[in-house]
């Protein structure tokens, strides 16, 4: 039987990128189930551009406004929009040209969301409504210099900053007590691999924050939400709800396929996910971090969110299996650049999607929970 390990003598940040194109399995395609949660957002986000938000002295200077981890999809063209139309409410930005920047990986798939741009105004035929801004594609990571210093006047980044630009090299140390034998991530791991998630993390953000410090202009406004905890005490409990942290059903699922020898124990250990929750402590700590570029104008913490309006209903066990598995899509990039062959990627989802077809009751029962615990915040660059 097929076997591979994955292992290397260093592990490289794995792939995460969103599934492209616009088909079924896409992330454009699932979109709409993550339209709900910017809404946490856009009300302290608006009134930020709205008030707090200084335009440049010159009249005919455009307005610079940069997604970071934009991804592709409806969520993302409806955030440019909501941000020009907020910011075309103001007298001294109305008659400006404005420019919408899209960030992210170079792995993103930039094509799918050049084709979902509606037409410029005047180069429409008419049956969608047309657009009043600019738009580029900028690729990199945000955990470095993106743009020119003072360049961007509104930026936000949404479900990102719970990503790690790094693993911790002790994870795979076996001859440290933080080696992550056994687990696919953070969550559940004993204390030192969880503190080594977390201080990676936490310099994740700083880094984040004083790049964005150098490219937003002073009173500039800068809006983001991301998974997270309440405090900092125990990393190692990341789960926001139980029953949809899809975490736990991919790492059964590898498991499983250890024990029958179609994965080694290697593979297992060797594998882990760049993600760790930060708390809205460590989000404050890292903002503030001298120079402390940042005013805060919103620091929240929300519990549990719904992603949808209403529960999820699926029409059976089969459908159910299909939804989940191509909420699985993020991973096969993950997978294959760990080393898992096509066929091996195949043979995990399959599986993934039948333990997912055998939860059906229990999670019926529950009404198909799909919960976010997240941070939010709005801050005006000083």
């Amino acid at each position: 039987m097929e076997q591979s390990n994955g292992s290397t003598a260093t592990q490289a940040i794995p792939t995460w990128s969103s599934p492209g194109g616009e088909g079924e399995g896409s992330y454009s395609s699932l979109s709409k189930l993550w339209s709900r949660v910017g809404s946490m957002l856009e009300p302290s986000l608006k009134h930020a551009i709205l008030h707090r938000f200084s335009a440049p002295q010159s009249g005919t200077e455009p307005i610079h406004y940069a997604d970071f981890g934009c991804a592709v999809g409806a969520n993302t063209l409806g955030f440019a929009k909501f941000v020009v139309d907020t910011l075309k409410m103001r007298p001294d930005v109305i008659d400006r040209d404005i420019v919408c920047h899209f960030a992210d990986l170079p792995s993103n798939d930039f094509n799918t969301l050049f084709k979902q741009l509606p037409p410029f105004t005047g180069q429409g035929d008419g049956s969608v409504e047309e657009r009043t801004w600019f738009a580029d594609g900028v690729p990199g990571t945000h955990y470095g210099r993106m743009f020119p210093r003072s360049s961007l006047h509104v930026a936000i980044t949404t479900l990102t900053l719970h990503y790690l630009f790094e693993l911790p090299k002790s994870i795979l140390d076996k001859s440290s007590p933080a080696y992550n034998k056994g687990k696919v991530g953070c969550h559940g791991s004993s204390p030192a691999t969880a503190e080594a998630y977390a201080k990676v993390s936490r310099q994740g953000l700083r880094k984040f924050f004083e790049c964005r410090a150098e490219e937003i202009a002073s009173g500039g406004v800068l809006g983001f939400y991301c998974l997270g905890r309440r405090d900092r005490a125990h990393p190692e409990n990341q789960l926001f709800d139980e029953g949809s942290y899809y975490v736990l059903d991919i790492e059964k699922t590898w498991k499983e396929l250890v024990n029958e020898g179609v994965l080694t124990d290697e593979s297992l250990d060797d594998f882990n996910l760049p993600l760790c929750h930060p708390s809205i402590d460590e989000l404050q700590e890292a903002i503030e971090h001298p120079p402390s570029a940042f005013r805060i104008e919103k620091l929240d913490f929300i519990e549990k969110r719904p992603l949808a309006d209403k529960p999820m209903e699926f029409d059976d066990a089969e459908a159910y299996g299909k939804f989940m598995a191509v909420m699985f899509g993020n991973m096969r990039p993950m997978l294959a650049s760990h080393g898992l062959s096509p066929e091996l990627t195949d043979k995990f989802e399959e599986r993934y999607r039948q333990n997912c077809e055998k939860s059906y009751a229990v999670k019926k029962a529950a009404g198909f929970p799909m919960n976010m615990s997240m941070c939010v915040a709005v801050l005006v660059r000083k």
